[in-house]
């Protein structure tokens, strides 16, 4: 069984889909078949989600809970004002938040609809990080619910994906946040194990493996989060306010829930509208193209480089441990970048080799150069081709043909090839 994050990556379980336009005319949501689960706990921001609840279809069920009697008072005036007779408010106690919201208060509506999606509210006091939460909030609601159309489009991929049980939003990013850049376990990945052994779930749980559902909000089948809709949840199991940020059940529930659906037999899906991946490939281009100016100084010139960045270095210590006199053949770009990866690792080449002098210069970054016909090869020496793929195959027969195989060669971008 693979890890949810590495299905995700090697099947493509990327769907983007329009918010003004239906993929399939044919899709149709039956009523009593769909029902949306919001909670909404302040009420100083309720207009701005109805927004987005507006734009939910009248044969959709909404349902949104609340525990504040103001907030409930700001859902009511909305819901009249927006004639929205789909909706039904459901009140909770105040512990929680939004996971008791689904897992107590709204646990056994959830379990009656072959699909729901699941929202809620959120704000952050902390000004240092407002403008990254306000984000991750147009992240959440923008991806689930943007129109109506596009709700439409999330029932057309269930529909011709039986294996897709979760279509959750995306890993949120920003100047000072970076969850999709991060490894999200932060404090939760224990309490998570904990949780899935309680739920008893048979699923793949990997701390390098980052959790691919932050932010509790998505589509799903229901059947998908059965053994966890199906478990007696108490307002009691979850921790009282004031809520610390990280290392609570409710922390571990938003990553549990791709697990959930593993076990179900369920791949998971990240869903966004056309506008948000538009502006996430501007934006990812764009840090991508910063992080690799960085990363060169580090010996890490492209992707392959940074995926094998540990086995690199393994490989070079290994070959610097097994001979006494390390040469690199290719005096070139790539020679260049091989030095200066060597050098951090505090590795040091005795010379370059060259097939000839035509480089026209006698030393590159400090290490001499030499014409192979003017070096002894012996078993003490060990060779690090470092030449395109274009004149390796003729550098590795001038070797053989001295009877010479103590030779390894990488190229930049590629997998390591061996002959040790």
């Amino acid at each position: 069984m693979e890890n949810v994050y590495n299905i995700r990556l090697k099947k493509n379980l990327y769907y983007v889909l329009p918010d003004s336009a239906r993929n399939n005319v044919d899709t149709v949501i039956n009523k009593g078949e769909v029902a949306v689960i919001i909670h909404l706990y302040y009420e100083d921001t309720v207009n701005q989600y109805f927004n987005y609840i507006c734009n939910i279809p009248m044969n959709i069920d909404v349902y949104i809970s609340v525990s504040e009697e103001k907030t409930k008072l700001r859902i009511e005036e909305n819901i009249e004002r927006h004639h929205l007779q789909n909706c039904k408010i459901i009140e909770k106690k105040n512990r929680g938040r939004d996971i008791s919201a689904l897992l107590v208060a709204c646990r056994e509506i959830a379990m009656q609809y072959e699909y729901i999606c699941f929202l809620h509210d959120k704000k952050e006091k902390n000004e240092y990080i407002k403008a990254f939460t306000e984000e991750w909030i147009s992240l959440m609601w923008e991806n689930t619910i943007a129109s109506e159309e596009f709700i439409y489009n999330i029932k057309d991929v269930f529909e011709k994906h039986e294996d897709i049980g979760i279509l959750t939003v995306p890993e949120p990013f920003g100047m000072r946040e970076n969850g999709a850049f991060d490894n999200t376990w932060y404090m939760n990945f224990e309490k998570t194990v904990s949780l899935a052994n309680m739920l008893k779930l048979d699923c793949d749980l990997n701390e390098a493996c980052p959790p691919i559902t932050l932010g509790t909000a998505f589509w799903a089948k229901t059947k998908a989060l059965e053994k966890l809709l199906a478990y007696s949840w108490k307002y009691e199991d979850f921790t009282e306010e004031p809520l610390p940020n990280d290392g609570t059940i409710n922390h571990a529930v938003e990553r549990i829930i791709a697990y959930v659906a593993q076990d179900a037999g369920y791949n998971i899906g990240t869903v966004r509208t056309i506008k948000c991946a538009e502006k996430h490939i501007c934006i990812m281009q764009h840090l991508l193209r910063i992080a690799f100016e960085r990363m060169s100084l580090l010996g890490i010139y492209n992707i392959e480089d940074a995926i094998n960045y540990e086995r690199r270095k393994e490989t070079y210590y290994s070959f610097f441990q097994k001979y006494e006199n390390v040469y690199l053949y290719g005096a070139g770009e790539m020679g260049e970048r091989t030095l200066h990866f060597l050098k951090l690792l505090g590795l040091q080449p005795k010379i370059f080799l060259v097939t000839s002098d035509a480089v026209g210069f006698s030393e590159l970054g400090g290490v001499p150069i030499k014409e192979l016909e003017q070096v002894e090869l012996s078993e003490k020496v060990g060779i690090i081709i470092t030449v395109g793929m274009k004149y390796k195959d003729e550098i590795i027969g001038l070797l053989k043909k001295r009877g010479f195989h103590n030779y390894i060669w990488m190229r930049e971008g590629e997998n390591m090839e061996k002959n040790m």
